[in-house]
């Protein structure tokens, strides 16, 4: 089992309520933590989908989970559809929502947390009601009713709560907040747990704007994340600030809780958030937090964008007991320039969320760079190196973020703003539950020596015909053959040269021999003048038969096409290419290689002259035409006994299918041998008690599941492979330890080491380098690390010394260990059967499923066995039946749940069982359409919300009126063209897709009122003034009915009656105040404009419309109005309309948002009015008629995006007699 979880949630008995708590008092988490494995790929199906906004913040108590953000409309699993205000309660098992549980929030959620007592949960946010009585910005709450708990008040804040925690028996809320209760707290607070009172034994204080440049973006000051340690000694907090308690903080803080009282940490400090990074979109740029099961180190996430050097969108690991003014990660993982929000840290992985495309891609911003590996939304990294796990169910589209997780045992909690896990494959709307599965990452601790290791291949070199092998732009590049290695250049060359390098890998053509590496062509020597020409020189014996072999690749994409780059080249003073293209010759990214033969008058140059472009050169190569090709070193594998000071016999052995000679390194972990070659990449082979098993490419980065799928940014998630795979054919010694591999480079005298991950055989990035003072690793011959040492060979004569690994930093001295053996080869590792007898490891069962209806699909491919295979698959369905396939269907007889049970059997006979739950459910039955339809004139209102699902909810409804016009809607009104009979179709479908259609003919004919009222004209205006005004349209005339509503963005405006106008009503709340004015119009109102002052600028919104035929002594028969907030649906209020009369519908908002408004089929938009800014205030005015006397009923207008506020009027004008 893992370590205790730290300290996030409270527990307590009911009784505890009438008990005051101690400061000392330490309360234990309710949630049980996952045990040590990773989760499954997919997701159970028991969630609800949460239907918009996004959903920030996860907790459960009990066996009910509370999710909380800013949605406002839930679908529950029995297929009820459910209004929920930023808060829904669910049962963490079926997936059903608590119905009762509804509380009326006025503002975001943005965390949620357990509470302190079974059954309650604790919610903070930017909110000031819940169910319209004083909660401000954190409140405690029953999850069974949603009311708040008796007895628990928070103070008032001044800004947003942001998060929760539990430190030390306190709460401790974190936010954009520099008052509480009437006194000072910057940023963060703590409350006691029960009553909500301050607690003073906190009293810190963080200010400062992280962007101090004076432009950009400024955001909230305070604290965006808290976590403590399990035993309370120390809080981290994250979020916009760069002042503690006068000390230097920029964006993170470590506090120092020593019972009575907590204060700044003075030796944790670190400079590695102080770069402003993308300053005008972001003030600060952390984003999540989350300490370790044992409270030993904390991953912060990031936003920011990609700034190279920098610790934006990335995710860095802090020791909690590290010291120092400017402390350094102990790893960084960056996405490349997206955005990773939501982190959770278990035994053995970090999970991270984002819209992330990439991890392990520093090297890159808002594209793959080299070494990039797809993870799309999601990643489980590993604890000690940060590098990504195999583990990558992703999540296509990304969205904006994974805001939360919560790691429980029954699986990982994800909380989004997205609909899907996996690509587009499992729709769980912004909450999902992917469960514990039975996988735990590969391990990954260093191999300690036996009683043996083995030497692979031989370095001896046959120069054979080979005279020179220059790489010409780069280091030393071993050979492939056996022969000699291709030098670095600089002996032969003179001339205007300059180099460059590029990333693997060309491709090559025909041209080129086998016995060339392709890491030749990753660099190049170009020349930059003629004036001297770039020349090689190179002595050779006068009369000898040679072939001069020239090497290219176009690598610069600004001269990948034909054309772009053209030159020549002179061999002893002849142009042997003249005019030469190498895109025409052999394609962009591609090498290729001319031969010229001659015979050597003593020495051969080799000149480059311009035409088009810079000429270059990427190697060069003479062979004696007389003499016979190098001959490859043998392949053979010999164990050398040898227990890490004695040594013994050595023993050719078995090669178990490896060309040693192609070996460049190799070492043991995670039960697997990996091993680098010449062809770039990185291979490995597990380990079995009878010898190695097949061979596999690692090629994590593009050959993967994702390649070639869209990623939504106008690219892919195809990756890129790592700079370390063009290095392999150069490498003269590569070895494991430490979480890390250790090699060594021909020609350089440093040790390299990057992070490296047996679990998904990803290798770090970035290159790191170390020098031991006195030692040179320029001659080294072979590496092997094991326990805490690390042994060199020497490339001179073969003996080996060892070097202290203790801390994964090498130190010296370089002691000798051994000269009675040649260790000199292409790979020395640790014999991994003569540590000792390697036994069995039993397989691993795992089961994926997938149940519609009443036939589940069950995979069983993902079971393992990691020294050997799975030779056989027994299922039991729990129903009596049983199957032997490793994927099965199984349709079961009737709905209920039941248990499955897998158990698989190795290659050794070895098996392991695992079982899980099921449930099934009868086909979905189709819906039943059914419509009522009542028309007045041309007018037809239309019902059908008389359809019924009998096993679920009715999700849609689709109209056709029969004269080309279509909607949506339960209910819709429409208004036909012209007199006859129309045919309307409704079709309705379920909320599993199912669908039903009815038909129903409906007659209507013209008005049979002689003089019913028209719309004339209408204008609209929306100003930040003291003095807002439009203007009355020229269309209008003397005895028109002019309708005015003016709304107002500030509480208690009461602007101005213009003069001669009639103020019929007001309405509003809070920050938006309404008021509709009516005239009768004079000759000379047309053209003119109407002004209501207001005495202070403030924003406003005018609409306008003018109707005829009204009756100017009555002309208003009813008006109605309402009030909404928090919502992008405005619902009009009813009134009677009379025979031939029109209805006046003006819709208004006050949001810094709304950019759109659409009505209702039934009206007709005559005008509309949008703000600009922030709090800026929107109208829309809209009409029908003629129309019949009766009940004209609400009608619901929606905004692009949720409204603060809003006032709808509904005015119902008289026609003339």
């Amino acid at each position: 089992m893992p370590a205790p979880r730290p300290l996030r949630r409270l527990a307590l008995t009911l009784a505890s309520l009438t008990v005051a708590l101690t400061p000392a008092l330490v309360l234990p988490a309710l949630v049980t933590p996952a045990s040590a494995v990773l989760p499954e790929d997919v997701p159970v199906a028991s969630t609800p989908q949460i239907n918009n906004g996004q959903v920030n913040a996860v907790a459960q108590t009990g066996n009910i989970m509370v999710a909380g953000g800013t949605f406002t409309n839930v679908t529950s699993t029995d297929g009820t559809t459910l209004t929920r205000t930023g808060v829904v309660a669910f049962n963490a098992s079926t997936g059903r929502v608590v119905t009762a549980f509804n509380p009326q929030i006025d503002g975001t959620v943005e965390d949620v947390l357990e509470g302190p007592v079974a059954g309650t949960v604790y919610v903070a946010g930017s909110f000031n009601t819940i169910d319209g009585a004083r909660q401000r910005r954190v409140a405690l709450l029953d999850v069974s009713t949603g009311a708040p708990v008796s007895g628990f008040s928070a103070p008032a804040a001044n800004g947003k709560a942001l998060s929760l925690t539990t430190v030390a028996g306190r709460l401790v809320v974190g936010g954009n907040f520099s008052n509480v209760g009437g006194a000072a707290h910057g940023g963060i607070v703590a409350l006691d747990p029960l009553t909500g009172a301050v607690d003073e034994w906190m009293d810190v204080q963080a200010s400062g704007h992280h962007n101090d440049s004076g432009q950009g973006a400024q955001g909230g000051v305070g604290v965006k994340d808290v976590v403590a340690t399990p035993d309370g000694s120390t809080i981290i907090a994250i979020g916009n600030f760069t002042d503690v308690d006068g000390y230097d903080r920029d964006q993170v803080v470590l506090l120092d809780n020593n019972g009575s009282d907590v204060a700044v940490d003075p030796s944790w400090r670190t400079t590695g958030y102080e770069p402003l990074c993308y300053w005008w979109a972001f003030d600060s740029y952390v984003r999540g937090l989350d300490i370790s099961p044992d409270g030993s180190y904390f991953v912060i996430t990031t936003t920011g964008g990609g700034v190279a050097d920098t610790l934006c969108d990335a995710a860095a690991r802090f020791e909690v007991d590290a010291s120092g003014q400017d402390i350094d990660p102990t790893w960084v993982d960056h996405s490349g320039g997206d955005t990773m929000w939501g982190v959770e840290i278990t035994d053995d992985a970090v999970y991270v969320g984002g819209h992330l495309r990439w991890m392990n891609n520093s090297g890159a911003s808002d594209a793959a760079g080299q070494g990039a590996v797809p993870r799309p939304g999601l990643a489980a990294l590993d604890t000690e190196n940060g590098l990504p796990l195999a583990w990558n169910p992703g999540r296509n589209p990304r969205g904006v973020a994974v805001f939360d997780f919560l790691d429980t045992s029954d699986g990982l909690w994800i909380a989004s703003d997205t609909e899907y896990l996996g690509n587009f494959q499992w729709r769980r709307g912004r909450v999902a539950l992917l469960p514990a599965g039975s996988t735990t990452p590969v391990d990954s601790s260093t191999t300690a020596i036996g009683e043996s290791v083995l030497v692979g291949g031989s370095v001896a070199e046959d120069a054979g015909n080979v005279l020179y092998r220059v790489n010409a732009g780069g280091s030393e590049v071993a050979s492939t053959d056996g022969g000699p290695a291709w030098t670095a250049d600089g002996t032969y060359r003179s001339g205007s040269v300059s180099t460059a390098g590029y990333s693997p890998s060309a491709a090559l053509d025909s041209t080129v021999p086998s016995s060339t590496p392709a890491s030749v062509f990753d660099s190049e020597a170009w020349s930059y003048s003629d004036s001297p020409r770039a020349t090689w020189t190179f002595p050779v014996t006068a009369g000898t038969d040679v072939e001069v072999r020239l090497y290219f690749a176009n690598r610069y994409s600004g001269t990948s096409t034909v054309g772009s780059r053209v030159f020549d080249v002179q061999v002893e003073g002849t142009t042997v290419l003249n005019d030469f293209d190498i895109v025409a010759a052999a394609g962009d990214q591609t090498g290729t290689m001319r031969a010229v033969d001659l015979v050597s008058d003593g020495s051969i140059t080799v000149d480059l002259s311009h035409v088009t472009e810079n000429p270059l050169i990427n190697a060069i190569e003479i062979v004696d035409t007389d003499g016979e090709a190098p001959v490859a070193a043998d392949s053979a594998l010999t164990s050398v006994e040898f227990d890490g000071t004695t040594t013994g016999a050595a023993t050719s052995v078995d090669t178990q299918g490896i060309d040693w000679t192609a070996v460049r390194g190799a070492f043991t972990a995670g039960g697997s041998l990996w091993y680098g070659s010449t062809d770039g990449y990185l291979h490995s082979a597990p380990i079995r008690a009878n010898g190695l098993g097949a061979s596999t490419t690692i090629d994590p980065y593009v050959e993967t599941e994702w390649k070639d799928v869209a990623n939504g940014s106008g690219s892919t998630y195809t990756g890129k492979l790592p700079t370390f795979y063009g290095q392999l054919s150069s490498i003269t010694g590569l070895t494991y330890a430490h979480h890390r591999v250790y090699y060594t480079k021909s020609g350089s005298s440093q040790l390299f080491w990057r992070w490296f991950t047996p679990d998904s055989g990803i290798v770090g990035v970035q290159e790191f380098s170390t020098s031991v003072s006195g030692v040179s690793f320029a001659n080294a011959a072979g590496l092997l690390a094991a326990g805490d040492t690390l042994y060199v060979v020497s490339g001179s004569n073969g003996s080996l010394s060892s070097l202290d690994l203790s801390d994964a930093t090498p130190s010296g001295p370089l002691t000798t260990v051994d000269t009675t053996q040649d260790w000199r080869g292409r790979a020395l590792l640790v014999d991994p059967w003569s540590v000792t007898a390697v036994p069995n490891v039993d397989p691993t069962a795992a089961i994926a499923a997938s149940c519609t209806d009443l036939t589940c699909e069950l995979d069983g491919s993902g079971s393992s066995d990691s020294d050997g295979s799975v030779d056989s698959y027994d299922w039991s369905f729990g129903d009596a039946s049983t199957g032997t396939s490793a994927s099965v269907e199984h349709t079961y007889a009737g709905p209920g749940t039941y248990t499955v049970s897998l158990t698989v059997t190795d290659d050794d006979g070895a098996s392991d069982t695992v079982t899980r739950t099921v449930t099934v459910s009868a086909a979905n039955v189709a819906p039943t359409a059914d419509v009522v339809a009542a028309c007045t004139d041309l007018v037809c209102q239309l019902d059908g919300s008389g359809s019924t699902d009998s096993d679920g909810s009715v999700a849609s409804y689709a109209w056709s009126f029969g004269d080309g016009v279509t909607a949506t809607g339960a209910t819709t009104d429409h208004t036909y063209p012209a007199a006859g009979t129309y045919t309307v179709t409704l079709t309705v479908t379920d909320d599993d897709g199912a669908s039903d259609t009815t038909t129903t003919d409906v007659t209507v004919s013209t008005s049979s009122s002689s003089d019913p009222v028209t719309y004339v004209a209408s204008d609209s205006r929306s100003r930040n003034s003291a003095n807002p005004w439009l203007s009355i349209p020229s269309d209008v005339q003397a005895g028109d009915l002019l309708v005015l509503v003016g709304s107002y963005g500030v509480d208690g405006t009461d602007p101005a009656d213009p003069a001669g106008w009639t103020r019929v009503a007001e309405d509003g709340q809070g920050s938006l105040e309404s008021v509709l004015w009516t005239r009768v119009a004079t000759a000379s109102d047309a053209g003119s404009t109407v002004t209501t002052a207001l005495g202070d600028t403030l924003k406003s919104s005018l609409v306008l419309g003018a109707y005829r035929g009204v009756d100017t002594a009555d002309p208003v028969l009813q008006v109605g109005s309402t009030t909404d907030s928090r919502t992008a649906e405005h619902v009009s209020a009813p009134v009677t309309a009379a025979e031939g009369g029109w209805v006046v519908n003006v819709w208004t908002d006050k949001s810094s948002t709304t950019t759109a408004w659409t009505v209702p089929n039934a009206l007709t938009t005559r005008t509309e009015a949008y703000g600009n800014n922030s709090g800026r205030v929107s109208s829309v005015l809209a009409d029908a008629g003629p129309l019949s006397a009766g009940t004209w009923r609400a009608r619901t207008a929606t905004t692009n995006d949720t409204s603060a506020k809003g006032v709808s009027w509904t005015v119902s004008l008289r026609p003339a007699s």
